[in-house]
């Protein structure tokens, strides 16, 4: 659930008392560091229930699996915003991918939860109660930048490497992880894939006078998808592993019953996921619902091909 830190920084003759809502765990009920990167980008692939490391077909491939920009010729982007579970949590994504030459292709996107007017206190009233004095945000950022490379007609690799930025208050943070991803495509119906994501172990490093640092634990992505009905038809699979996650299985479908309208569902753990998205031109509307305990979230997201 929603955690909530109450956080003591030492200053001379002031103790600065903040009440800080952090952004929503895994289902698995984790925290640690750069955990807001999990809760995954775009409507298509959270309405699938998270399943998409084998199909990373579009823009947000840049998160999913860089691997699969190698898929795609032409330049794309994506835009996404929604408020999580109704909480205050603000997550907001945007990706561009590059056309280059056939054989690869790169990709960049921005990637950003925060959580803003939480309530600061500097000081105390004749009960001891905290006095509040003004508010602060509480936003973490992901800059990453990827490339997708096309080894042979049925096998791709991708690398991405993310600035991690965690600006609390007038205190911050950064980082630098790497991601490296796989895709295999035996047959034009089958697709295997698998994603390291912050495979280096990265440390977010504070800009405190103590000098700490927060460790961001590596996970792996593993899936298949397979396409049946000339691809009107996609069925998914992924496993999600990480040290302090522990395992979460994703499972998804998607189905076009006309060309430019597509239907999906899906499970991310036990959490249920749905939505729907509709075509025009090079333009292309993606809507998710995700179900969670703490609530559920509503997310729309652009994808456009240029």
């Amino acid at each position: 659930m929603t955690g909530f830190l109450v956080i003591l920084f030492r200053h001379p003759r002031i103790a600065v008392l903040a009440a800080l809502v952090l952004s929503a765990q895994t289902a698995s009920g984790a925290w640690n560091a750069g955990n807001f990167l999990r809760f995954g980008v775009g409507a298509r692939p959270l309405a699938m229930g998270n399943s998409f490391v084998a199909i990373a077909d579009d823009a947000t491939a840049v998160y999913w699996n860089p691997a699969g920009l190698a898929q795609g010729k032409g330049m794309e982007f994506f835009v996404s915003y929604t408020e999580r579970f109704g909480l205050g949590i603000h997550d907001l994504s945007a990706g561009l991918t590059l056309p280059t030459e056939k054989r690869y292709r790169v990709g960049m996107a921005v990637i950003r939860t925060s959580v803003d007017d939480i309530n600061r206190a500097t000081r105390m009233d004749a009960d001891g109660r905290p006095v509040v004095d003004g508010t602060f945000t509480d936003a973490e950022n992901a800059f990453v930048l990827a490339m997708g490379y096309r080894i042979h007609r049925v096998f791709s690799v991708g690398l991405s490497s993310k600035l991690l930025i965690h600006q609390l208050d007038s205190w911050s943070a950064n980082g630098l992880g790497f991601d490296l991803g796989f895709l295999f495509t035996p047959w034009d119906h089958v697709a295997v894939g698998l994603n390291v994501q912050n495979l280096n172990n990265p440390r977010m490093r504070w800009g405190t006078i103590e000098r700490s640092y927060d460790h961001i634990s590596s996970n792996v992505k593993a899936g298949c998808a397979v396409t049946l009905l000339s691809r009107r038809l996609i069925l998914s699979a992924d496993l999600d592993d990480s040290d302090t996650g522990g395992r979460i299985y994703h499972s998804g479908v998607e189905f076009h019953p006309l060309q430019y309208v597509a239907m999906r569902g899906g499970f991310y753990g036990k959490n249920l996921a749905a939505g729907a998205s509709v075509e025009w031109r090079h333009l292309r509307l993606d809507y998710a619902y995700h179900s969670h305990q703490l609530g559920d979230t509503y997310l729309f997201t652009l994808v456009g091909r240029l």
